[in-house]
Parts: C-alpha cells; structure tokens; sequence
C-alpha cells in the first residue's frame, strides 16, 4: 500500500486515492529533484492515464510547449517513447495550458505494456 512521504524512483508520494473497496486508483505525487507535482488516476477501461504537469511559463517563448514535443514526439526520447507506444498498440497525446502540460496515453496490450509505457515516460 503507498503511504504519504514514500519515494518511488524519485518521486514523493503526497496522497494517494482508493475506490470503495479500498483499492488504490490513484496517487498525487511530487518529482524530489524539480518539486512538480504529478496527479496519477486510474480509470476503468483500456490501461490508460493522464497526467496534468504544473508548467511555471518563465516567457513567452513556449518552451513547455517545446518540452512537450520533445517527450513525446521529436528529438531521441520522444521517437523512442513514441516507438515503444506504437509497438505496445498504444497512442501518446499532449496538450499545453497557461499552467499545465497534460499527457494521456493508452495502451491497447494489457497492464504488463501499460507500465512499460508509464515508465519510459516517467523516465
């Protein structure tokens, strides 16, 4: 069972969130070296998240928005993500707000992909 202040690969753990069975569907965490925070639900259907990035915009000159390409689409990491999402039968989205990145992504060949997928994300 995760517990407040426990860290999981350089995340901290702020709260985490259960069904009414007590499961658990859902954490609140917060990267150790940068302080951003990162909301983590589970939902009942395909294995899918979304996650909402606090991005502090320093300017006007995008450079979330230019982060967020970089992850999921261009440059080594983002064809590398996008690779092994595709080869799981799974899609990477992203979206950036004045305040969040958001990233969702699902992947269509089982939780064992799904987690795969997560943690060359969280990476």
């Amino acid at each position: 069972m995760f517990r407040p202040r426990q860290v999981i690969a350089g995340f901290r753990i702020l709260a985490h969130y259960t069904n009414h069975l007590e499961q658990p569907v859902g954490l609140r965490l917060t990267h150790r070296a940068t302080d951003t925070p990162v909301h983590l639900l589970q939902m009942d259907t395909v294995p899918q998240a979304a996650m909402a990035i606090r991005t502090y915009p320093e300017s006007d000159h995008g450079a979330a928005h230019a982060l967020e390409h970089l992850l999921i689409g261009k440059g080594t990491t983002g064809r590398s993500l996008q690779a092994l999402a595709d080869t799981r039968l799974g899609q990477i989205t992203a979206s950036t707000g004045e305040r969040y990145t958001w990233y969702h992504f699902a992947v269509n060949s089982g939780m064992a992909s799904f987690y795969e997928v997560l943690g060359h994300l969280l990476q």
